[in-house]
């Protein structure tokens, strides 16, 4: 019986944390890039400001949580998925690497023209971004 409770406590402990933090990842992911896209219809320095710092923080927070969940993955044993997180936190940074620099063009844009080619630009980065992680 104790070995049952120990497992289920493993379980708990770091396998129901490391979904958990993988889902929360995945939203995060999600806010990051439709503060990118919000960024292209934004024409006030103070919304893009608050924009891109949306854009970074959630950024920042899915990174952490993905981390976390790869931390809970190992110390369950768990390493072929702790290698897998690994992989798609991989990609994440290439495709954020990819559109930071378009996010930054948008939040210095205040005219529509500005908006129209920052929002080019951005589909852009997305789209090239998007291939090379289905391509890898």
């Amino acid at each position: 019986m104790r070995s049952i409770d120990d497992a289920y406590s493993d379980l708990i402990a770091n396998m129901d944390f490391a979904t958990a933090m993988t889902a929360r990842g995945n939203g995060l992911s999600q806010v990051y890039l439709s503060a990118g896209y919000q960024l292209s219809t934004q024409t006030t320095t103070a919304g893009n400001a608050l924009l891109l710092a949306q854009a970074r923080d959630a950024k920042q927070t899915a990174t952490n949580a993905w981390t976390d969940a790869q931390a809970h993955l190992v110390k369950a044993g768990q390493t072929a998925f702790a290698a897998r997180m690994d992989a798609n936190l991989a990609q994440f940074r290439k495709a954020t690497a990819a559109c930071d620099p378009a996010m930054e063009v948008a939040a210095l844009a205040t005219s529509d023209a500005d908006n129209m080619k920052a929002a080019q630009r951005l589909n852009t980065a997305v789209s090239r971004s998007l291939m090379s992680c289905t391509s890898a």
